[in-house]
């Protein structure tokens, strides 16, 4: 939607002139630069983003926000996706900043267009598809390389036609520097007001024309650092905010700070039937004491789990931003075979590491309840006397036979003695693409390939095995010496030496654990996703006749993908334990079945899948009118594309784009298309993974003894459609030069949206039961020894599954407006000096809808509906002065229309920060260039509203919107150059 103006070379040079500086020039998009000679030029051919037939920005009819990397980095030099974030259409986008990142997605930063969902958001470098970062097919943008990044084009409408799959909600092309001559230079360091989260960053690239100029050679190094920030560091996580309540008029959620657990302790909360000390803790390690659980809401007559202060527990010593490492290579060569034609080929190699402490270890490893028996040798007479418990009169307390029942007492605590649990997120990128490009006659050609490998190897740091904990929980005296049973002659001669070396646990008391013993039972997981690219494509294009309005242009392209999903994992997410041999095993089991899962935090299975995709796809450009009345011009712009996935099937989509040309002042542009993004490898061939539930089944209204729930992948998915309109105004006037104006709007409604839909939904149950003879498709949720009419208890589910379906609804729409403004200050007064340049981008979204399934209420957004960025621009000689501004407005937190959620507070205050960098330009002698800068991003150290804390761990991360800034005030100094 940026930059309609009159032809492209004005376009460019508006751009140029924005935030530009000596040190630091552009060139246009698609020409020679300062390294290629003419031959190279001659061949280079000038492609909007969004079309293949389009060659300048004014006539195309879908909106494009262009902003220059150099506009970018001037207030947030950190990195490119942190800047992109700061932009008003970008919005829940994932990144290192995120807090628990590493541990949702693998790390990394992901874009996401219309908060419609990244997966939904193609990413191109170039023009060409990049290797998927992770499993639901995204791009982690911050594997790119970024030294000879010149701009990024953000097409912000649906371009499925022109680019395939996933293109629903738009495009990010990121465009390279292809013909850099020189050599530049960037070095900065940082650090916020908190004296954490210190970065630096370094870089170089250099080019050069070979061959008299028929070649060109680049290449570019990058590093990149940034420590984490801990939660505790910034108010909003100092605070430790949770919540209670029912969510009802009369009992809304409330927020309250110091919220604590009050069902667990540091020491060791004791829960035992027959004993003096029920409730109390281990105060000090192998002393009971009293608990003081705190002040304890009580809600509709229920005292609640969660407290405000107390001896309860809550999250720590956790990351609110995760630790980053980026480093990056790239280069590229071409050569002009003749006057018309092209060689090329570039490779790049990223990696991107994210580290982040995200939980405290629990010793009751994920379960409700720890059993040790009361005789344990860490405890002195007088504690074991305290202690027992009736296991015959407790129907949640299950032992092995040999455990015995009044010797059993139970005990939940959290770790405050030992480092808790990370993540550790290794993202590499492997990319070589090779090329020819040229003309023959009037018409353009490309062909290139493309060979992709990017592996996200998953480290969990500290997972919690419980086979092992159980085993080191049972300590006995043998010879004097304190030891595991399993250990014992005894037990040995039993069973076998079923845990040689292990290493007993005292878990009664806050620092009574030892590192030896932390390490026994908590063991690193790893898993390795490694997703692969081939990709072969071409096009043509060009003038294939004239009209009394002008050539019509087409373009026909072709292209072919081979894909892989490969992942490879130590720690399987079915595995439970193996109570062989563990007098201490106690979880209850499902019909007989041990569910106790042998690791305590997310694992990934291991999977093997690929797939091929071909299309093809003709789009053309139709001049229909010139030159009459109100009508400077008026083109359509028409593009249909056919693709077939060997697993999901045939699809075809389209775009219809209009472009009218009132005058020079004014133009309008609408487009409607129909969007796809195809499921995932990960959507088809998800392995199945098990956990038990206590899951009440409504059509024998029984609860049974716990069922199996089975998540997995689903191969009869098939691509999810969009419908999309835009329409808008483009501004230019020439009564005010250097001002454009734009207003979109725009509207996407998804259809058979894919979504996890699990059995154990209560409407999802109602459906399939209130349909004839069990004839809905979600009746295949549940696997069942009897027909749907046997409504007995027999028939119980003997399991239930949750899968993705095509089956969702989703919807959205609002409005995009930008203001550009461009001036000297002379214009104003003679006597003023200087430059000033201005750019303002707005993002308005009142309805973002889902419908999770046929039948289930409609869901309301939470997040502000309005977001706006202002960047300013003075410049003063060989100074300059930059600032932005960056908004979100306040929001309603009530998620649900027809069944609302109330709070105590229902709304989120707006927010907003402003950053500013200094800079000066110098000139040396021998002519080389430099500028210093010094830039402070949110300057008034603003900290973000609270949405609503987590009641279930309280103080887990810091609840604010995301995208919104807790790092606090950021100082950064650097330089940037040219040799």
């Amino acid at each position: 939607m940026l930059r309609d103006s009159k032809s492209t070379v004005s376009v460019i040079a508006l751009l140029a002139g924005l935030f530009s500086s000596p040190v630091c020039a552009q060139t246009a998009p698609g020409s020679s630069g300062n390294g290629q000679g003419a031959q190279a030029a001659s061949v280079e051919t000038v492609v909007v983003t969004g079309s293949r037939v389009i060659t300048d920005v004014a006539n195309s009819p879908t909106p494009l926000t262009v902003v220059s990397t150099e506009q970018l980095l001037a207030t947030t030099p950190s990195n490119v996706a942190d800047a992109l974030n700061k932009l008003p259409v970008f919005q829940g986008d994932s990144s290192q900043r995120s807090g628990s990142n590493a541990g949702s997605n693998g790390g990394g930063d992901f874009l996401n267009l219309r908060n419609f969902g990244q997966q939904r958001t193609l990413v191109l470098l170039d023009g060409m598809r990049f290797t998927p970062s992770n499993a639901n097919g995204s791009v982690d943008v911050s594997t790119l390389p970024q030294m000879l990044m010149t701009r990024v084009d953000v097409v912000t409408a649906g371009a499925s036609a022109v680019y395939g799959s996933d293109a629903i909600t738009g495009v990010v092309n990121f465009i390279l520097d292809k013909n850099f001559d020189g050599v530049k230079y960037e070095a900065n360091g940082g650090i916020s007001d908190y004296d954490d989260g210190a970065s630096y960053k370094v870089g170089v690239a250099g080019g050069t024309s070979l061959f008299g100029g028929r070649g060109h050679i680049e290449g570019s190094l990058q590093y990149y650092h940034e420590d984490p920030v801990y939660k505790k560091n910034r108010p909003g996580g100092a605070a430790n905010q949770s919540s209670y309540g029912l969510g009802t008029a009369a009992f809304p959620f409330t927020n309250i700070v110091q919220g604590r657990l009050n069902t667990e302790s540091f020491g060791g909360k004791i829960a035992c039937t027959n004993c003096s000390v029920n409730g109390e803790q281990f105060v000090r390690d192998d002393v009971i004491g009293p608990f003081d659980p705190g002040v304890v809401p009580v809600v509709n007559g229920v005292a609640g789990s969660v407290s405000i202060g107390g001896d309860g527990v809550n999250v720590q010593n956790t990351e609110a931003i995760a630790a980053l490492k980026t480093a990056e290579a790239f280069t590229r060569f071409s050569y002009n075979l003749n006057d018309d034609t092209v060689f090329w080929v570039q490779g790049s190699a990223t990696q991107a590491n994210v580290f982040n402490w995200f939980f405290p270890s629990q010793i009751d490893n994920g379960r409700q309840t720890e059993y040790y028996f009361k005789d344990n040798p860490y405890l002195d007479a007088n504690q074991q006397a305290l202690l027992g418990n009736d296991c015959a009169v407790d129907p949640n307390c299950h032992t092995s036979s040999q455990a015995g029942g009044t010797n059993i007492f139970k005990m939940q605590k959290w770790l405050s003695n030992q480092p808790g649990r990370a993540t550790n997120s290794v993202t590499r990128n492997l990319s070589v693409s090779t090329g020819l490009n040229g003309t023959f006659g009037k018409y353009t050609w490309d062909f290139h390939y493309t060979h992709g490998e990017s592996r996200d190897s998953l480290t969990g740091v500290n997972n919690g095995n419980n086979q092992y904990h159980d085993a080191q929980a049972d300590t006995v005296v043998q010879n004097g010496q304190i030891m595991c049973y399993n250990d014992t002659a005894a037990a040995i001669a039993l069973y076998g030496n079923l845990y040689p070396g292990c290493v007993p646990l005292n878990p009664f008391g806050p620092t009574s654990i030892t590192n030896a013993a932390f390490a026994y039972w908590s063991r690193n997981t790893e898993a390795s996703l490694t997703n692969t690219l081939d990709d072969l494509a071409g096009s043509i294009s060009g003038d294939v006749f004239d009209l009394p309005a002008g050539p019509v242009r087409a373009a026909l392209s072709g292209e072919m993908r081979w894909l892989g999903y490969d992942v490879n994992s130590n720690a399987s997410p079915t595995a439970v334990v193996n109570c062989t041999g563990l007098r201490l095993c106690g979880d209850p089991t499902a019909n007989g079945i041990p569910t106790q899962a042998l690791w305590d935090n997310n694992t990934i299975a291991s999977v093997t899948a690929s797939q091929n995709v071909w299309e093809f796809a003709l789009e053309g450009n139709i001049p229909v009118v010139k030159d009459v009345p109100l009508i400077q011009s008026f083109n359509v712009d028409v593009a249909g594309r056919y693709t077939d996935y060997s697993i999901s099937g045939a699809v075809q989509t389209w775009k219809v784009g209009l472009d009218w040309h009132v005058s020079d002042d004014i133009r309008f542009r609408g487009t409607t298309s129909i969007d796809i993004r195809a499921p995932t490898l990960n959507d088809l061939y998800q392995p199945s993974t098990s956990s038990s539930s206590g899951y009440f089944d409504l059509l024998t209204n029984s609860p049974g003894n716990g069922t199996q729930i089975v998540t997995q992948g689903n191969t009869k998915l098939v691509p999810e459609v969009a419908r999309t309109y835009t329409v808008g105004m483009v501004l230019t006037p020439s009564f005010i030069p250097g001002l454009t104006a734009s207003v979109d709007f725009y509207n996407i409604n998804l259809r058979n949206a894919i979504q996890n839909v699990n059995g154990t939904n209560t409407q999802i149950q109602g459906l399939c039961n209130s349909s004839p003879g069990g004839t809905s498709p979600f009746c295949a949720l549940y696997q069942r020894p009897f027909p749907i009419t046997n409504t007995t208890p027999a028939n119980y589910p003997t399991a239930v599954f949750s899968q993705v379906l095509n089956a969702a609804f989703q919807a959205t729409e609002g409005e995009d407006y930008e203001v550009d403004y461009n001036f000297n200050m002379a214009d104003i007064d003679d006597s003023l000096p200087g430059g000033v340049s201005l750019r303002g981008l707005l993002n308005t979204a009142p309805k973002i809808d889902l419908i999770q399934f046929p039948g289930a209420n409609r869901s309301y957004t939470t997040n502000p509906k309005g977001h706006a960025t202002l960047f300013a621009d003075y410049t003063l000689g060989n100074w300059s002065l930059d600032a932005q501004w960056h908004y979100f407005s306040g929001a309603n937190k009530n998620g649900v229309a027809i069944n609302p959620q109330f709070y105590a507070i229902p709304r989120v205050k707006s927010f907003n920060t402003e950053d500013l960098t200094l800079s000066k330009n110098i000139t040396f002698d021998n002519n080389s260039t430099a500028q210093l800068y010094f830039s402070v991003q949110n300057i008034t150290n603003a900290n973000p509203p609270t949405t609503t804390g987590s009641s279930g761990n309280p103080g887990f991360g810091i609840p604010v919107i995301t995208g919104e800034d807790y790092m606090g005030r950021y100082f950064t100094v650097g330089i940037r150059g040219n040799l």
